[in-house]
């Protein structure tokens, strides 16, 4: 076997020395966002929320209308498919660390005379085997997967962060569907009463006791009703229909829930402090990986400025049947290129790196603010529907009680059909408002649990934080 060896023993050695250079620089952060707690006094815990937060309202049909909206949504199926795509993306970036190996052969036959009876030939084989493999002097390679791996993270904290929106949107319009169907109630009985009361009216007018603008007034106030119903219907259908996209089935069919608002326990959320809350939400996490992947970019960058060597080696058999002996030749190679002059190419992409990285600085930082904003506003709707639903229990109390005098004087004939109207309406306003309460503190409870992370966890954090160093 001969080999040929062109390439200087020196020249590994320094390979291997340089080897492992990096020029990743530590990863920039916004600062310390931390507050030291809320706005208000609350009582703030670093417990973990329950991952099925929504069990805590007690209903079977709304876990269910979650558990296959985070199956088949989708929204959630393409969040899915870009997870596969990063994961794939992250093994192609993974490969340029480890060699390339390449086999090839051939086999052909040459003839010394004209094609014919007399014709001779010579038949002959070769088979080749190669490999080379780029050190990653600089540790811009390794700089490459950081950052592939880091974005295929920040597409599964995506996901968790989407499973957040989701779970919570379908929490959202169940409530409202409850809602709709306790104000269809209402306004169906109100409408029953109305008929009674027109009854009665037209009664009267028939015996000269009223007029006929009382008489309009009731008709009035019996078509006003039936439009408000119809009103209440469609809306009640659109929230439906959404259920049903969110669940991932056609609206057709699917079947509308059932029941009252009062069928929903009011469980008290779980607050964190506003420091725990960095680590508890996943558009947070992915802010923060997008940003730490950005750094690895600029390594990347930064390592184009300097040589690139590659090695290469290659073995060699050829095979002829007439000498009945085989030639075999190995080599080995190395090749060492600089960039000398790319017109502003390599700065341009160095420029371009830093200042998508200063763009990532700034969004984390939005991130952390919005998050922020977004836990106040929910304890902040809290307790003001907290506080109204106790109002408009209140409210509905005594509207009810004023109809309830008001008819039986109407029909002994001690007040005029005004004041029965004005109660009337009153008591509808009263009611529809403790419904709209009831399903604001619900919807607030909601937000609460979506501004907190949900029961997402970082699993990952640490690997995150190691990709980082």
């Amino acid at each position: 076997m001969k080999a040929h060896k062109t390439f200087p023993l020196a020249a590994s050695v320094l390979a291997l020395a340089l080897a492992g250079c990096s020029l990743t620089t530590p990863v920039k952060t916004p600062g310390d966002l931390s507050t030291p707690a809320w706005r208000d006094e609350v009582a703030t815990t670093d417990a973990a929320i329950d991952p099925e937060w929504w069990r805590a309202f007690g209903r079977d049909e709304l876990t269910g209308l979650i558990a296959a909206a985070l199956a088949e949504n989708t929204d959630m199926q393409q969040a899915l498919a870009r997870i596969e795509q990063a994961r794939a993306r992250l093994r192609i970036a993974g490969a340029s660390l480890y060699p390339a190996v390449g086999a090839g052969g051939s086999i052909g036959r040459d003839w010394s005379e004209p094609f014919g009876d007399d014709s001779s030939g010579r038949s002959s084989a070769r088979g080749s085997l190669s490999v080379s493999y780029e050190i990653d002097l600089w540790g811009a390679n390794a700089a490459s997967r950081d950052s592939a791996r880091l974005r295929a993270l920040g597409s599964e904290y995506d996901r968790a962060a989407l499973a957040l929106v989701i779970a919570s949107d379908v929490a959202q319009i169940y409530a409202e569907v409850l809602s709709l169907n306790d104000r269809l109630e209402i306004s169906r009985n109100r409408l029953a009463n109305v008929r009674e009361i027109l009854d009665l009216v037209e009664i009267r007018f028939r015996e000269g006791a009223v007029s006929g603008l009382e008489l309009a007034q009731q008709r009035g106030e019996l078509a006003s009703l039936e439009a408000t119903i119809a009103n209440l219907e469609r809306q009640r259908t659109a929230a439906v229909n959404e259920l049903a996209v969110l669940t991932g089935r056609a609206p057709q069919g699917f079947p509308a829930p059932a029941g009252s608002l009062n069928d929903l326990a009011l469980p008290a959320p779980v607050i964190h402090p506003p420091a725990l809350l960095l680590t508890r939400r996943p558009d947070l996490a992915s802010a923060e990986a997008a940003l730490r992947a950005a750094h690895a970019d600029i390594a990347v960058a930064r390592a184009a400025f300097f040589p690139s060597l590659t090695i290469g080696g290659d073995l060699s058999v050829a095979a002829n049947p007439i000498s009945a002996a085989a030639t075999t030749a190995a080599g080995i190679v190395g090749s060492l290129s600089a960039p000398i002059f790319e017109g502003g190419r390599l700065s341009g992409n160095l420029a371009l790196s830093k200042a998508a990285r200063d763009e990532l600085v700034a969004r984390y930082r939005g991130a952390v603010l919005q998050s922020f904003r977004e836990v106040e506003d929910a304890m902040a709707g809290l307790r003001s529907a907290e506080a109204r639903n106790l109002a408009y229990e209140e409210a509905t109390k005594q509207a009810q009680i004023a109809y309830d005098i008001s008819r039986e004087r109407f029909e002994v004939g001690s007040i005029d059909f005004l004041t029965l109207l004005d109660a009337q309406r009153s008591l509808l306003q009263a009611q529809e408002n403790l419904i709209v309460a009831r399903q604001d503190r619900l919807a607030a409870i909601i937000q609460l649990y979506k501004a907190m992370g949900g029961g997402w966890t970082a699993d990952a954090a640490a690997d995150m934080a190691a990709a980082g160093s």
